[in-house]
């Protein structure tokens, strides 16, 4: 995160690049609406770094056969398509 700048994504691909940064944008606002909810800091649970971490792991293991976040970049394609038509670019 770049202070008064935002957020910065990088992946091996496309595809890649625009996961991180979807799951970025999600984390960001369950993370907001968790802080909304709670009438103090002692409200929210904070998970073990264990538990992140076997989470990360289980999300590294991509077992699609397809490259890490293609299937995410195709949905994402296919509801752009349907909202704006096929009139733009890849």
């Amino acid at each position: 995160m770049l202070p008064n700048h935002g957020a910065i994504t990088l992946g091996d691909s496309v595809h890649e690049a625009f996961y991180l940064t979807y799951q970025l944008v999600e984390a960001c606002k369950v993370q907001i609406l968790t802080q909304s909810c709670a009438r103090s800091d002692s409200d929210i649970s904070i998970v073990e770094d264990s538990i992140v971490e076997e989470t990360y792991q289980i999300v590294q293991n991509n077992y699609t056969g397809n490259e890490f976040g293609e299937m995410e970049w195709a949905a994402a394609k296919r509801k752009m398509e349907a909202g704006q038509g096929n009139g733009y670019k890849e």
